[in-house]
């Protein structure tokens, strides 16, 4: 924006520079030059020669002028395009970041979904075998623990049928 407002204002004050010479603008010499020549009679060669002349250098110069005007203006577009090109640049690359960042986003999103969605579905089976093996284990400790009760009676029968006391 700043740059901008430097190249509008070095417009306006090529502008009023030319204006300012009294001479006007590029096309207004130009007609009153043709105007001039018109007027003039044939007769006049050598005159209409010198005039045309220097009618030729004045708007040479005027060119010359205002070609340098354009190479600076050109030079300060360049500039301001140059940093607006940089900044585009940057911004692209960001925003490419951020699209890619989004889309892995997106795909671990999804992917969750997916686990949440099986885990809810296999959990209630996990528990319902997980209570299976548990009923099971409880009837072999039962088992087990009837079998050492049984075992634990022979024993104290057998030392009762030998004489042997419990305690020794």
């Amino acid at each position: 924006l700043e740059a901008r407002n430097v190249i509008d204002e070095e417009t306006q004050r090529l502008i009023s520079e030319s204006d300012a010479s009294g001479k006007g603008t590029l096309q207004e010499r130009h007609a009153r030059a043709m105007d001039a020549l018109l007027e003039k009679e044939e007769g006049e060669n050598q005159s209409d020669l010198a005039f045309l002349k220097q009618n030729f250098a004045n708007l040479k110069s005027e060119m010359e002028k205002q070609s340098k005007a354009a190479s600076k203006l050109e030079g300060k577009i360049a500039i301001m395009n140059g940093g607006l090109e940089s900044k585009h640049t940057e911004l692209f690359s960001r925003l490419r970041e951020a699209y890619e960042k989004h889309a892995e986003a997106l795909s671990q999103l999804q992917s969750f979904k997916l686990l949440s969605e099986s885990e809810r579905l296999a959990g209630p089976q996990r528990i319902h075998l997980l209570q299976a093996d548990l009923d099971q284990e409880k009837e072999k400790e039962k088992e087990m623990q009837r079998k050492y009760a049984e075992l634990m009676n022979q024993v104290q029968d057998s030392r009762a049928k030998v004489g042997v006391n419990g305690t020794s």
